[in-house]
């Protein structure tokens, strides 16, 4: 029996620039209000095809919650940036 991945339902690309990037998170902002919660996150993550999304969740929230208030906003979002490239085979250009 093959294990075949989970095919995302985004348009994920693994090279993109960071203004893609961001465009390509914002539509995981399920209430448009500009922050990411964690579930919300974890959707994005899923999308990538990363094994243990809950896992990785976890640890982006934890890098780049820089207030701890449990979401990642605008002035978050360029850590989580830097966390996407080294853990979620993300190639920013």
């Amino acid at each position: 029996m093959a294990i075949t991945p989970i095919v995302p339902t985004t348009n994920f690309k693994d090279v993109m620039s960071k203004e893609e990037f961001k465009r390509w998170l914002a539509a995981f902002d399920a209430n448009k209000d500009g922050r990411f919660s964690k579930e919300e996150l974890r959707s994005a993550i899923k999308a990538t095809g990363a094994w243990l999304p809950w896992l990785k969740t976890r640890k982006a929230l934890h890098t780049a919650d820089a207030n701890s208030n449990g979401f990642i906003d605008e002035n978050e979002i360029n850590t989580l940036v830097d966390y996407a490239e080294k853990h979620l085979n993300v190639k920013i250009v």
